[in-house]
């Protein structure tokens, strides 16, 4: 008999643990696919952006490729080739020219580029796409900002060969955005079009490569947030983003656009942030594919903007709160909701645990409860600060190519390897816990950080409020699975020792009863890998996204994001055999520890 229950039992650890890795590779497959800019278009039609129409026209603009600072000669040499572009599209572009300050006491003369493309209204607030065409001294800047300006050279063409949009559409190419975003100041300062611009998207760079992200908004309620969630394709943002990006101390020229009052969108790509500013900051780095994302983004909400009725652009007060779900599509919701969805996933999580007393000694659950929710709560701090010291400690990486060097692939296995380190010790910590309460204990710990999330920074709460929401309706699931089967237990019970049987009966009764018992055990199973392929997918791209912004100062959020996609699992991780459970935190270890030797060692890719 002993020998069939461990056979039992190993049979169930290795379904259970083939379940895990099958949902586990989906969710990193499906995060990886979606990753990145997506395919790049060999062959574009006239009414579409083109990217390569856009990057030859950006080898135009840039000649020699020499870099082309504010008040150089190879600065006029690219301001003069763009004008020309614009004015071949039929437009009549304007040179503004004056000195700004960039408020640190620095000043210079800097020449904007003003275009305006005509709309069929008589509207008096304006659609503005700005970028800016200057470079660092360091390096030419294809992409910071030559993307942008490829981006607004091919917008012209589009706008000026298509029917007129509602709005006019302003085209607005800076000068000394480098220098201390001087060409917008002067814009707002002295421009008769400047009070009337309503609305800008910006195109930025941090990067030459991956995904173009909409990281920064101003001014956006509800009603825009809907708008852009409609027209982009292929979308990458969050609310969280932005709130994030008021506390980091860099700038962009929508930094001023947004203190005149005017609506903003700031898009950048962010991929291969190690040739920011630098020499290699060329033609031969700058990713097409990305230009063709950013391109089909900016476009698709100029003409939308552009589009809208006086009603429809209306500001609208409400603030919101978004984030897209692997790029397919963004979810949009009032900032006043968010308080109430974590409220929503605490009553799922107390539900739960009403109905799971039905399914275990009061004290048992009590104690399981507990124990989960503290070691839920622990459970990514541990992994990030130990990715602290990853960061900011000993590593020659981190040291020689500064903060904001990309994290190689061996510094993103030590973060994974960090947070698999966690879930291994959390699970060994909730081994004794009751099956149900672990369950519970995480949704309610995760409902918790919900509500808290919601309330102290609504931006960044869908990555909180989405996977409790999940885990709580795993839990309520797996409650109620887990006490209609101990009623059916107890019913069996007694009914079986009222009435007699012979031998032989009673050990195919006992077999099948152990099959019965093993299969309602799982029953759990289930709805939580459902709510840990949730947070996995709200989690995965925020880590990959980390990496590229952040690189090395980043791997504390890492192994956070990481952590906390991985931590639904804790109460499956927890019912497993001791050798499997075991074998989580010395994998999650020696993954680590190689990580950070191999980081140590060899140059970051």
């Amino acid at each position: 008999m002993a020998a069939d229950k461990t056979s039992i039992d190993a049979r169930r650890d290795l379904s259970v643990l083939a379940l895990i890795a099958a949902v586990v590779v989906f969710a990193c497959a499906l995060t990886l696919w979606r990753d990145g800019p997506g395919p790049l278009r060999l062959e574009s039609p006239e009414t579409a952006f083109s990217p390569q129409r856009a990057f030859d026209a950006l080898a135009e603009v840039l000649g020699d490729g020499a870099p082309h600072p504010v008040g150089s000669e190879a600065n006029q040499r690219v301001r003069d080739r763009i004008i020309k572009r614009l004015a071949a599209h039929g437009l009549a572009p304007e040179l503004e020219r004056g000195v700004a300050c960039n408020g640190r006491g620095g000043c210079k003369t800097v020449e904007n580029i003003v275009a305006v493309v005509r709309g069929s209204g008589a509207r008096n607030d304006l659609v503005m796409l700005a970028a800016h065409y200057d470079s660092v001294a360091s390096g030419p800047g294809a992409s910071d900002d030559g993307i942008g300006v490829a981006i607004v050279l091919e917008t012209a063409r589009l706008l000026t060969s298509a029917a007129p949009g509602e709005r006019d559409v302003v085209l607005f190419l800076g000068d000394g955005e480098e220098a201390g975003l001087l060409g917008a100041r002067l814009f707002v300062r002295e421009h008769p079009l400047a009070a009337r611009v309503a609305d800008v998207v910006n195109v930025e760079a941090r990067g030459t490569s991956g995904t173009s992200f909409l990281f920064e908004t101003k001014a956006v309620g509800v009603r825009t947030a809907r708008i852009m969630a409609r027209v982009l394709e292929r979308p990458r943002t969050s609310s969280l983003f932005s709130a994030v990006y008021q506390h980091m101390p860099n700038d962009t020229d929508l930094t001023v656009f947004g203190h005149a009052g005017m609506r903003g969108f700031n898009f950048a790509v962010i991929g291969d942030a190690r040739y920011y500013h630098t020499p290699l900051d060329d033609l031969a780095h700058l990713s097409v594919a990305s230009l063709q994302h950013q391109g089909d983004a900016a476009l698709a909400l100029v003409r939308e903007l552009a589009s809208l009725s006086e009603e429809a652009a209306a500001r609208d007060e409400r603030r919101a709160v978004w984030f897209d779900w692997l790029a397919l599509f963004v979810v949009v919701w009032p900032e006043s909701w968010s308080p109430i969805l974590g409220l929503l996933a605490l009553a799922l999580s107390m539900l739960a645990a009403a109905i799971a007393r039905k399914s275990g000694t009061e004290s048992a659950l009590l104690r399981g409860w507990g124990a989960c929710f503290v070691t839920s709560v622990a459970l990514p701090i541990i992994p990030a600060l130990a990715s602290a010291v990853f960061a900011f400690g000993w590593t020659p990486e981190a040291s020689a190519h500064g903060a904001w060097h990309g994290l190689s692939v061996a510094g993103f296995a030590a973060c994974a390897g960090a947070a698999l380190l966690a879930l291994g010790l959390s699970a060994s910590a909730l081994r004794h816990a009751h099956v149900v309460a672990r369950l519970v204990g995480a949704s309610l710990a995760a409902s918790f950080l919900a509500v808290v999330v919601a309330t102290v920074t609504p931006a960044g709460s869908p990555l909180f409020v989405v996977p409790a929401l999940a885990l709580g309706v795993a839990a309520v699931v797996a409650a109620s699975s887990s006490s209609s089967s101990s009623s059916s237990s107890s019913s069996s019970s007694s009914s079986s020792s009222s009435s007699s049987s012979s031998s032989s009966s009673s050990s195919s009764s006992s077999s099948s009863s152990s099959s019965s018992s093993s299969s309602s055990s799982l029953a759990y199973v289930p709805p939580t890998l459902f709510a840990a392929f949730v947070a996995m997918t709200m989690w995965l791209p925020v880590a990959l996204a980390i990496r590229d912004a952040l690189g090395f100062v980043g791997a504390p959020a890492v192994s956070f994001a990481l952590a906390s996609s991985l931590g639904p699992l804790v109460p499956i991780a927890a019912a497993l055999h001791s050798r499997w459970r075991y074998a989580l935190p010395i994998v999650g270890a020696t993954l680590a520890a190689f990580g950070v030797i191999l980081a140590t060692l060899l140059p970051a890719a």
